[in-house]
């Protein structure tokens, strides 16, 4: 038999690129989702900045979009890192089940449903402080801050405007998202120290 005759096996791709693949090709979200997932299995917090400059300027129908396609498993890993947080104190935050989450990571799923859309909500927190912290463009700090582990940190701090709560344990609800940006807009108001 001739080399050219023999069949080579085909190499299968790795499984995180295959997943990328197959959502990043999708036409609808391609470009929202088309600017964060990674290619590799090592993620960093550009990947986080990137979907939050995204979600921005996203229209309303990338939003819906976004929130019927969920969030990669990716960025949940990254996004995780960058807030500071445990996988134990995520789980808590987006109201998911420690099996589920863990399945979800394995088989790098995505995060859809309610889960899905309390990630888009610590995203859409941490654009808020951000805001919050740019809009005083002249306090040299400002620019050293770190926004995403300072949420990170301060979601699991009692508040006594949410009863005593910590953000993190509202963040699971669309209430209680609102409820926590309510509480920031008044800390930034001054409202409420």
């Amino acid at each position: 038999m001739s080399q050219s005759a023999k069949k080579q096996p085909a190499r299968a791709p790795a499984k995180a690129d295959a997943v990328v693949r197959g959502r990043v090709d999708m036409p609808h979200t391609k470009k929202l989702l088309g600017t964060y997932v990674i290619k590799h299995s090592k993620p960093d917090r550009k990947q986080v900045d990137a979907l939050r400059a995204s979600l921005r300027h996203a229209s309303l129908v990338e939003r819906v979009e976004l929130e019927r396609e969920g969030i990669s498993s990716d960025l949940v890993k990254n996004l995780i890192g960058t807030l500071g947080l445990t996988s134990s104190d995520f789980q808590g935050v987006v109201g998911i089940p420690k099996a589920t989450y863990t399945k979800k990571m394995r088989d790098k799923s995505f995060f859809t449903g309610n889960s899905g859309h309390s990630v888009v909500g610590l995203l859409e927190l941490i654009n808020m402080v951000e805001d919050m912290i740019t809009a005083d463009g002249q306090n040299q700090a400002a620019r050293d801050f770190d926004v995403q582990r300072w949420v990170g940190h301060w979601i699991q701090q009692p508040q006594p405007a949410l009863g005593g709560r910590a953000p993190a344990e509202l963040m699971d609800t669309p209430s209680g998202r609102a409820s926590v940006k309510k509480v920031l807009g008044a800390i930034q108001s001054g409202a409420y120290q």
